[in-house]
């Protein structure tokens, strides 16, 4: 399950992730390209 926020002492802050322009950049087996993947069955 994914966890998008820290939780600080007075507020949660939420996590960055860096994410290519061209989604064929993202290393291969990576949590990133698994949603890439996701989103490309899901647009066909």
């Amino acid at each position: 399950r994914p966890q998008p926020f820290e939780y600080k002492a007075r507020y949660p802050v939420l996590k960055r992730v860096d994410l290519p322009a061209n989604p064929y950049d993202v290393p291969p087996g990576t949590d990133q390209q698994k949603m890439w993947d996701r989103q490309r069955q899901a647009s066909r």
